[in-house]
């Protein structure tokens, strides 16, 4: 498992050994904040950006939610604009490594 993923868009080239990793520390955070009361830091001082294809309360509202949960900030793209900010974030996360 590597000390630190980046981005996690795909797991097709993720190793058994770190889905395993991922999977444990999800369970982990889960017991965490079991009842939504505990606030983790883990996203303190950053922002996650949504990007939607299509217009979705309940997936928007449970991203928010779990960034917030996790101490980050959320903003949301929609549509076309969606399209076009997912290829340019692909592009950088290429030309980045």
């Amino acid at each position: 498992m590597p000390t630190h993923l980046r981005h996690l868009i795909a797991l097709q080239h993720l190793g058994a050994e770190t889905l395993e990793h991922l999977l444990d520390r999800a369970e982990s955070l889960r017991e965490a904040c079991a009842h939504g009361t505990r606030r983790i830091d883990l996203l303190r001082g950053r922002t996650v950006l949504n990007l939607f294809f299509e217009p979705s309360t309940r997936t928007r509202t449970s991203f928010e939610l779990a960034a917030r949960r996790l101490g980050g900030y959320t903003g949301d793209i929609y549509g076309a604009v969606a399209a076009v900010a997912a290829c340019c974030v692909l592009s950088l996360l290429a030309a980045v490594g």
